[in-house]
């Protein structure tokens, strides 16, 4: 039973770990230059750190060392990593230290966000700011496109700072995301539509993985602007009959 109860609690663990060695990875290779499996590394990290969430809540063996494992895993994969493979980008066009700049800005963000999620944001319903798996896959979608359609690296670099920029302060703020772990997991109606995104995602590829994550970032402000009293008003107005 003692080995049970030690499995429960280092199972977990163990995709951390790899989530960790994903960032690790995506390192080594977005400074090698090998932009395309530095960025498959992020996105299998990000699934990683959703299954090891997963098996602790159905285990339930969720411990204060595997959320401080988890953080920093979270730091190196979607915080250091993608700035990393960003800045093969500014380097290769000649503005290394101007992109470093906004490389850590970046990756300040992430860091931000995850202290204040381990501090005060722990138990809420929803997430507050932008989760860093979402913002490095935002990111990383953005590399692995640019990178595969040979964009200038000069273009290529002005549209990362300006990401780089806007994930930065999505990360920070308060706004308002849907948390996987409450909000899709009822209706069947969303199991059908986790489907046909997932089918869109592999019909697409990366550009599916793009318009996806990106519709997530939007979804903040959407939901911000959705308690603004007068808007729900006129949407009410606009999609009730009985008020026409």
């Amino acid at each position: 039973m003692k080995s049970i109860s030690k499995a429960k609690f280092l199972i977990p663990n163990l995709f951390t770990l790899g989530n960790l060695l994903c960032g690790y990875l995506s390192i080594f290779y977005g400074v090698s230059g090998r932009i395309d499996l530095a960025c498959r590394l992020i996105l299998v990290g990000a699934f990683l750190d959703f299954v090891d969430g997963l098996v602790a809540r159905r285990f339930d063996s969720q411990t204060r060392f595997g959320l401080e494992f988890d953080s920093l895993a979270d730091l190196i994969t979607f915080g250091v990593g993608p700035s990393f493979v960003a800045m093969y980008f500014f380097y290769s066009s000649n503005v290394g230290n101007v992109g470093a700049l906004f490389g850590f800005i970046y990756c300040s963000a992430v860091a931000i966000r995850l202290a204040r999620f381990n501090t005060s944001d722990t138990g809420l319903i929803h997430f507050r700011g932008l989760p860093s798996p979402a913002s490095a896959i935002a990111l990383a979608s953005v590399c692995y496109l640019l990178f595969e359609q040979n964009v200038p690296f000069t273009l290529s670099s002005v549209i990362l700072a300006l990401i780089l920029i806007i994930l930065a302060f999505f990360s920070v703020s308060r706004l308002v995301f849907l948390s996987l772990k409450t909000d899709l997991k009822v209706s069947l109606f969303q199991k059908f539509l986790i489907a046909a995104l997932l089918a869109l995602v592999v019909y697409l590829d990366w550009w599916g993985i793009l318009i996806l994550s990106y519709a997530y970032i939007l979804s903040g402000p959407a939901i911000q602007l959705g308690k603004i009293p007068s808007l729900r008003r006129l949407v009410n107005i606009f999609f009730n009959r009985r008020n026409f």
